[in-house]
């Protein structure tokens, strides 16, 4: 497992934030994510979307991605094909919890826009409660 993050990976996604509180809410999510011992941590920084990938083994079952005003939290396709996690939990667990633009129908995803560090913090009291 790759815990943490490199500089330049940390770097190249926290650019992209530009309010003080939402880089605050990434941190508490990488400190977190890297606290569990349980994930790999996969930046995907070339091109347009800045994108961290979270795997569970091979499988990334959570990602987010850095913007200007907040965090994308996905709870990723794989999850809902292995009951990781469904969607009656999820809109049970987040109020705010959306349906992703995906174009194929089959692979749902959910996503939360995470602007504050005790929003981040919920996301990984859910996270760490999952069996993956």
């Amino acid at each position: 497992m790759e815990p943490t993050l490199s500089r330049k990976a940390h770097d190249d996604l926290a650019a992209r934030i530009r309010l003080p509180e939402v880089r605050d809410a990434f941190d508490v999510l990488l400190t977190g994510l890297a606290g569990t011992g349980r994930f790999r941590l996969r930046p995907n920084v070339g091109g347009q979307k800045k994108a961290l990938h979270v795997s569970s083994g091979r499988v990334s079952y959570f990602a987010v991605v850095a913007n200007n005003r907040w965090l994308l939290w996905y709870f990723r396709w794989p999850g809902f094909r292995d009951g990781i996690f469904d969607w009656p939990g999820l809109h049970g667990a987040f109020a705010d919890l959306e349906r992703s633009g995906a174009t194929h129908p089959d692979r749902l995803e959910a996503v939360l826009r995470l602007r504050t560090p005790a929003e981040a913090a919920a996301v990984l009291r859910y996270v760490r409660a999952t069996r993956c």
